[in-house]
């Protein structure tokens, strides 16, 4: 776990501190802190966790990044098991203990988690919710970013997973088929992007089964990513009017957004445009945000 604060190296350009080297600011416990963290195929250098960090660094927020990517990828891909999933409640149990020591309450703590990451976000809620000093009501916020279905066999009780119930606020934003809609719903206000078609019209006369291995190919490769550069950009303030009621300032306040909420139901969905970015992976696709509507 460590501190994400970034220097400018040009225009716009920013690259990390690297613990060690450069000089950077101790953690103040009396001010909110944002831990972003990656899920199975990821880790704390990728593309979208890296600008999440960067975005909110530069809203002036205190950042940490965890990285778990050995323990994550973890998995028999040959018989088909996800056992990386195994480690996710240590992961939680763990970065509870380290925000604990460094003298964070969890009404402090904003985790915002893509994919895996979102369980391990609601880990952490609980860690602070139960035991013997337990807070009884979780975390600040989380932000869970394509909740994932459970498509292979795995140790993890993703059915246990309810969001509002560990934090005073939760946002799930899903991106892709690999998206849980269930689990999603869990959460105080839960949003859906709407993607640019990326096949041609004339892919209606595509057959069938080879227009769904082309839909799941670039859900997998794209889409599954954009929910988390889709909340950066829209912490950099992108989108029209009417996205200024998706404010972080309520997730550090622990408040739902002023919308109307739809029980069992999507509560907005959010068209996106795409533009092609640079990061310590190389370029990448990102969602752009361009308005909030209604489901």
């Amino acid at each position: 776990m460590g501190v994400a604060e970034f220097e400018q190296t040009g225009p716009d350009t920013f690259e990390r501190k690297e613990f060690g080297k450069d000089a950077i600011n101790s953690l103040n416990p009396s001010l909110p802190v944002w831990v972003p963290i990656h899920g199975r195929k990821a880790s704390e250098k990728s593309n979208t966790i890296n600008e999440l960090a960067l975005q909110l660094s530069l809203k002036g927020q205190q950042v940490i990044t965890v990285d778990w990517h050995e323990a994550a990828r973890d998995n028999d891909m040959l018989i088909g098991e996800l056992a990386g999933a195994s480690w996710i409640p240590s992961v939680g149990a763990w970065v509870v203990n380290q925000l604990k020591v460094a003298g964070f309450t969890g009404d402090k703590v904003i985790v915002a988690g893509p994919s895996w990451g979102s369980f391990v976000a609601y880990e952490i809620g609980s860690g602070f919710k139960e035991g013997d000093d337990g807070n009884g009501f979780g975390i600040q916020a989380i932000v869970a970013m394509d909740s994932p279905l459970d498509v292979l066999p795995n140790s993890f009780q993703s059915s246990n997973v309810v969001f509002n119930d560990v934090s005073r606020v939760s946002w799930s934003i899903k991106s892709s088929i690999f998206g849980s809609d269930t689990r999603s719903n869990t959460a105080h206000v839960n949003f859906e992007i709407v993607p640019p078609s990326e096949i041609s019209e004339q892919s209606i006369f595509m057959p069938p089964m080879n227009k769904m291995l082309i839909d799941t190919v670039q859900a997998y490769f794209g889409e599954h990513g954009y929910a988390t550069s889709y909340f950066s950009n829209l912490i950099a303030g992108m989108g029209d009017e009417s996205l200024s009621v998706l404010n972080i300032n309520d997730l550090i306040d622990g408040k739902t957004p002023q919308i109307t909420v739809n029980p069992h139901k999507i509560d907005g969905t959010l068209p996106i445009t795409l533009r092609e970015a640079a990061g310590p992976e190389g370029t990448y696709w990102q969602a752009v945000p361009v308005k909030l509507s209604n489901p």
